[in-house]
Protein backbone atom coordinates (compact mmCIF):
# COMPACT_ATOMS: atom_id res chain seq x y z
CA UNK A 1 0.00 0.00 0.00
CA UNK A 2 1.46 3.81 -0.84
CA UNK A 3 1.11 6.29 1.18
CA UNK A 4 -0.85 9.11 0.00
CA UNK A 5 1.28 11.89 1.56
CA UNK A 6 4.16 11.04 -0.91
CA UNK A 7 2.28 11.46 -3.89
CA UNK A 8 2.42 15.45 -3.60
CA UNK A 9 6.05 15.21 -3.04
CA UNK A 10 6.65 12.99 -6.10
CA UNK A 11 4.40 14.68 -8.03
CA UNK A 12 6.40 18.23 -6.80
CA UNK A 13 10.14 16.89 -7.80
CA UNK A 14 9.17 15.00 -10.77
CA UNK A 15 7.70 18.34 -12.25
CA UNK A 16 10.47 20.14 -10.27
CA UNK A 17 12.72 17.74 -12.43
CA UNK A 18 10.95 18.32 -15.67
CA UNK A 19 11.38 22.52 -15.22
CA UNK A 20 15.27 22.13 -15.06
CA UNK A 21 15.49 20.20 -18.15
CA UNK A 22 13.32 21.83 -20.45
CA UNK A 23 15.31 24.78 -18.84
CA UNK A 24 18.64 23.36 -20.23
CA UNK A 25 17.02 22.43 -23.38
CA UNK A 26 15.63 25.75 -24.50
CA UNK A 27 18.71 26.96 -23.46
CA UNK A 28 20.89 24.73 -25.86
CA UNK A 29 18.32 25.02 -29.02
CA UNK A 30 20.55 27.71 -30.59
CA UNK A 31 23.26 24.87 -30.57
CA UNK A 32 20.73 22.67 -32.03
CA UNK A 33 19.47 25.05 -34.45
CA UNK A 34 21.66 27.50 -35.18
CA UNK A 35 20.20 29.19 -38.06
CA UNK A 36 16.70 30.41 -36.64
CA UNK A 37 16.84 33.64 -36.93
CA UNK A 38 15.15 34.25 -33.71
CA UNK A 39 17.91 33.53 -31.91
CA UNK A 40 20.60 35.95 -33.62
CA UNK A 41 21.77 38.75 -31.59
CA UNK A 42 20.23 37.72 -28.71
CA UNK A 43 22.86 36.55 -26.98
CA UNK A 44 22.24 33.04 -26.37
CA UNK A 45 25.52 31.97 -24.97
CA UNK A 46 25.22 34.00 -22.39
CA UNK A 47 21.78 32.56 -21.66
CA UNK A 48 22.59 29.08 -21.98
CA UNK A 49 25.59 29.56 -18.69
CA UNK A 50 23.02 32.10 -17.05
CA UNK A 51 19.72 30.46 -16.73
CA UNK A 52 20.54 26.85 -15.75
CA UNK A 53 22.94 28.85 -13.28
CA UNK A 54 19.27 30.42 -11.86
CA UNK A 55 18.18 26.89 -11.87
CA UNK A 56 20.83 26.32 -9.25
CA UNK A 57 20.54 28.89 -6.92
CA UNK A 58 17.41 27.16 -4.90
CA UNK A 59 18.93 24.35 -4.04
CA UNK A 60 22.49 26.31 -3.24
CA UNK A 61 20.48 28.22 -0.61
CA UNK A 62 18.14 25.25 0.21
CA UNK A 63 21.08 22.96 0.80
CA UNK A 64 23.62 25.38 2.71
CA UNK A 65 20.66 27.49 4.86
CA UNK A 66 18.11 24.96 5.16
CA UNK A 67 18.94 21.15 4.41
CA UNK A 68 16.86 20.23 7.90
CA UNK A 69 13.66 21.57 6.34
CA UNK A 70 11.71 20.37 3.51
CA UNK A 71 13.00 20.84 0.10
CA UNK A 72 11.28 23.94 -1.48
CA UNK A 73 9.96 22.26 -4.93
CA UNK A 74 6.99 24.86 -5.31
CA UNK A 75 9.60 27.59 -4.61
CA UNK A 76 12.51 26.22 -7.19
CA UNK A 77 9.45 25.40 -9.17
CA UNK A 78 8.84 28.85 -9.87
CA UNK A 79 11.86 30.64 -9.71
CA UNK A 80 13.11 29.00 -12.67
CA UNK A 81 9.41 29.30 -14.84
CA UNK A 82 10.88 33.02 -16.01
CA UNK A 83 13.83 31.68 -17.74
CA UNK A 84 11.56 29.20 -19.35
CA UNK A 85 8.95 31.64 -20.41
CA UNK A 86 12.13 33.59 -21.97
CA UNK A 87 13.72 31.04 -24.01
CA UNK A 88 10.62 29.70 -24.67
CA UNK A 89 9.08 32.69 -26.06
CA UNK A 90 12.67 33.02 -27.81
CA UNK A 91 12.38 29.58 -29.26
CA UNK A 92 8.83 29.88 -30.63
CA UNK A 93 10.12 33.07 -32.17
CA UNK A 94 7.20 35.11 -29.58
CA UNK A 95 9.23 38.30 -29.42
CA UNK A 96 9.57 38.60 -32.67
CA UNK A 97 6.06 37.85 -33.90
CA UNK A 98 3.46 39.11 -31.14
CA UNK A 99 4.64 42.44 -29.72
CA UNK A 100 3.18 41.92 -26.43
CA UNK A 101 5.20 39.24 -25.46
CA UNK A 102 7.66 41.17 -23.86
CA UNK A 103 5.00 42.62 -21.82
CA UNK A 104 3.55 39.56 -21.13
CA UNK A 105 6.77 37.90 -19.95
CA UNK A 106 8.20 41.34 -17.80
CA UNK A 107 4.47 40.80 -15.75
CA UNK A 108 4.89 37.33 -15.44
CA UNK A 109 8.12 36.67 -14.95
CA UNK A 110 8.81 39.24 -12.17
CA UNK A 111 5.52 38.13 -10.53
CA UNK A 112 7.56 34.55 -10.69
CA UNK A 113 9.87 35.19 -9.23
CA UNK A 114 8.95 37.82 -6.30
CA UNK A 115 6.66 35.11 -5.21
CA UNK A 116 9.15 32.52 -5.00
CA UNK A 117 11.02 35.11 -2.68
CA UNK A 118 7.64 35.63 -1.00
CA UNK A 119 6.93 31.86 -0.46
CA UNK A 120 10.47 31.25 0.36
CA UNK A 121 10.95 34.44 3.37
CA UNK A 122 7.61 33.74 4.46
CA UNK A 123 8.33 30.22 6.16
CA UNK A 124 10.31 33.13 8.49
CA UNK A 125 7.87 34.30 10.22
CA UNK A 126 8.20 37.81 9.83
CA UNK A 127 5.92 40.82 9.62
CA UNK A 128 3.49 41.16 6.62
CA UNK A 129 5.15 44.55 5.80
CA UNK A 130 8.71 43.12 6.17
CA UNK A 131 7.87 40.15 4.05
CA UNK A 132 5.89 42.63 0.81
CA UNK A 133 9.37 45.23 1.10
CA UNK A 134 11.78 42.35 0.81
CA UNK A 135 9.87 41.27 -2.04
CA UNK A 136 9.26 44.39 -3.48
CA UNK A 137 12.89 45.69 -3.27
CA UNK A 138 13.92 42.12 -4.66
CA UNK A 139 11.62 42.11 -7.38
CA UNK A 140 12.85 46.00 -8.28
CA UNK A 141 16.57 45.29 -7.96
CA UNK A 142 16.69 42.20 -9.57
CA UNK A 143 14.71 43.91 -12.65
CA UNK A 144 17.75 46.47 -12.11
CA UNK A 145 19.98 44.63 -12.68
CA UNK A 146 18.34 42.49 -15.40
CA UNK A 147 17.83 45.77 -17.90
CA UNK A 148 21.39 46.50 -16.90
CA UNK A 149 22.45 43.44 -18.40
CA UNK A 150 20.58 44.13 -21.21
CA UNK A 151 22.03 47.44 -21.82
CA UNK A 152 25.78 46.04 -21.16
CA UNK A 153 25.04 43.22 -23.97
CA UNK A 154 23.70 45.00 -26.24
CA UNK A 155 26.77 47.70 -25.93
CA UNK A 156 29.28 44.49 -26.81
CA UNK A 157 27.37 43.77 -29.98
CA UNK A 158 24.40 42.27 -29.55
CA UNK A 159 21.63 43.56 -32.16
CA UNK A 160 18.07 41.58 -31.68
CA UNK A 161 17.64 42.53 -28.54
CA UNK A 162 15.43 45.85 -30.15
CA UNK A 163 16.27 47.85 -26.96
CA UNK A 164 14.78 51.53 -26.92
CA UNK A 165 14.37 54.20 -23.87
CA UNK A 166 10.22 53.52 -24.27
CA UNK A 167 11.11 49.62 -23.61
CA UNK A 168 13.06 49.93 -20.72
CA UNK A 169 10.77 51.80 -18.64
CA UNK A 170 7.47 49.72 -20.36
CA UNK A 171 9.69 46.85 -18.95
CA UNK A 172 10.50 48.20 -15.83
CA UNK A 173 6.29 49.30 -14.88
CA UNK A 174 5.17 46.27 -15.52
CA UNK A 175 8.01 44.47 -13.86
CA UNK A 176 6.67 46.12 -10.96
CA UNK A 177 3.66 45.81 -11.29
CA UNK A 178 4.54 41.58 -11.17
Amino acid sequence: MTNRNNKPKSLLLTSNLFIKLLNVFLVTLPLILPDLPQFEGKAMGARMIMYPAAGLLVPLIWYFISRKSPYPHLVDIIFVLPFIIDSGGNALNLYNTMPSFDRFAHLFNWLALTTALGSAVSVLNLNRKIIFSLTVGFGATTHILWEISEFAVMQMGASGLQLTYNDTIDDLILSLIG
